[in-house]
């Protein structure tokens, strides 16, 4: 398995429950990446859209054969108010 620099992996056991020959499961992984989204362009025009540029893996490292593989990213825009007294 190959991953970008600097990457750290972390390998958790899964308990799976018991398949006959044929029968198949799905099974969903969610991730939390930080520092992975920088503003594209960096500075823009207050009424101009910001776009965002997603630095990290296009799927999820695995240790075994992957039929399909689908990834989804979600943004949460985070709000914060400074008060200053």
């Amino acid at each position: 398995m190959q991953l970008s620099k600097n990457r750290l992996l972390q390998v958790y056991k899964v308990q799976l429950p018991e398949l006959k020959a044929g029968e198949k499961i799905s099974l969903v992984i969610s991730t939390a990446y930080v520092d992975s989204l920088t503003p594209y362009p960096a500075i823009v025009a207050q009424d101009a859209k910001q776009y965002l540029l997603y630095k990290g893996e296009k799927y999820a490292p695995t240790l075994y054969t992957t039929l399909k593989q689908k990834t989804k990213i979600k943004y949460f825009p985070v709000v914060c108010w400074m008060v200053l007294m």
